[in-house]
């Protein structure tokens, strides 16, 4: 009988050092073997991440100066089977890129990421987010990153006008029970389709009853100054758009509701994402304005003069609704510009949401069109000139 062998496919110390060079490299580089950026239309059929693996770990062996067995693209894979035996790389493809665990960033990237986090966490209130961050930050305390590495070069000045975050509701002595305690759960919910029941507690219209709703919840957005959750009512089917600090702790599982899935979610989930593009803010109008929107129903123009104080900046806003128009009217002799005329192509339920945004340049903006919303204007500025005479 022949005799087994007990020896050790890397008992020798090039080989060893070969297999600890690939897994530093997969550390020091994470993502290594990801298409070049450069190529344009990166695919599968003609993309080997292999062979940039080959070439950094020749690179790495000569910058720390250790000696490695020589190797194919073949024998890194027996290399890469053998740290997957080992738990070191997961059981699937790493086409686009090899890394360790979640360790998908490279040091430039990681500071950037963290401040990303934070930024959502503190500026836009979301406590899971804000106690992620804490978490990481004290994590990288021994990573000893620069101090221009963690300057916060990129920001934003998006702030929740609530408090979401339970533990400064206790100091600013604001405690109530909104969905915000009930976050893990609700993500859940969401991801996986299922259907619950919320209570609207809070409504900024007061003649509008508290009352439950069973939805499906869709996704949390932030708009401006709040979160809000995007949801379909079940028995409608009606789309939603709610701030989430108007709604009570209440959430509960419907048992004889199975989860529908993440793909059912994201087909409505794109229906929410047409209707926001096609609008102007978080309206997302009544059921049956939505089902005329999604059929092709009829659409309103409007047009609104702005004068030059404000001109400059509306022509700057190239990309503020993908259905507008910007005409450049009269200048001065020295070249500025008098008036520019905007127009879009909107909804009736954007309409009040539209006008409110218009609301804000007070007299630098004239409204052309529709009629009624001229009327309007004009009503509401002779009551401003009564109020200040009198």
């Amino acid at each position: 009988m022949k005799k087994q062998s007990h020896s050790h496919p890397y008992q020798d110390r090039t080989a060893l050092n070969r297999l600890l060079l690939l897994i530093a490299l997969f550390i020091r580089s994470p993502g290594i073997g990801y298409p070049d950026e450069d190529d344009p239309a990166p695919t599968a059929a003609h993309h080997n991440a292999l062979v940039a693996v080959a070439a950094g770990l020749k690179q790495l062996s000569i910058d720390l100066n250790l000696e490695i067995a020589a190797y194919s693209l073949p024998t890194l894979r027996k290399d890469l089977e053998f740290l997957r035996k080992c738990g070191v790389i997961e059981e699937r493809m790493y086409r686009w890129g090899y890394y360790l665990g979640t360790g998908v960033f490279s040091p430039p990237e990681l500071p950037i990421a963290l401040q990303a986090i934070k930024d959502i966490g503190e500026r836009l209130g979301d406590p899971a987010i804000e106690n992620l961050y804490h978490k990481l930050a004290k994590r990288m305390r021994g990573l000893q990153l620069s101090d221009v590495a963690l300057y916060p070069v990129r920001s934003q000045l998006n702030r929740g006008i609530v408090c979401t975050n339970p533990a400064q509701m206790h100091e600013l002595m604001v405690d109530r029970e909104t969905l915000f305690d009930r976050l893990s759960e609700l993500e859940t919910a969401i991801v996986t389709g299922q259907g619950i029941e919320i209570y609207y507690a809070r409504s900024p219209d007061p003649t509008d009853s508290a009352r439950h709703w069973q939805i499906y919840p869709l996704q949390l957005l932030y708009y401006e100054v709040a979160w809000y959750l995007i949801c379909e009512e079940i028995d409608s089917g009606y789309l939603a758009a709610i701030r989430l600090d108007r709604l009570s702790s209440h959430l509960r599982q419907l048992p004889d509701l199975p989860p529908r899935g993440k793909l059912a979610q994201l087909d409505r989930l794109k229906v929410v994402e047409r209707l926001l593009k096609n609008g102007w803010g978080m309206s997302l109008g009544t059921k049956q304005q939505q089902l005329q929107e999604l059929n092709g129903g009829s659409t309103i123009e409007v047009k609104v003069r702005f004068f030059e104080e404000v001109a400059p900046f509306i022509r700057e806003g190239e990309k503020c609704h993908p259905r507008q128009q910007i005409k450049v009217g009269r200048k001065t002799a020295d070249g500025r510009l008098i008036f520019i005329n905007y127009s879009a192509i909107l909804p009736e339920r954007s309409l009040d949401e539209f006008f409110r945004w218009v609301r804000r340049f007070g007299s630098q903006a004239l409204v052309l069109a529709p009629k009624k919303y001229v009327e309007e204007f004009e009503h509401e500025a002779k009551l401003l000139v009564e109020r200040y005479h009198n």
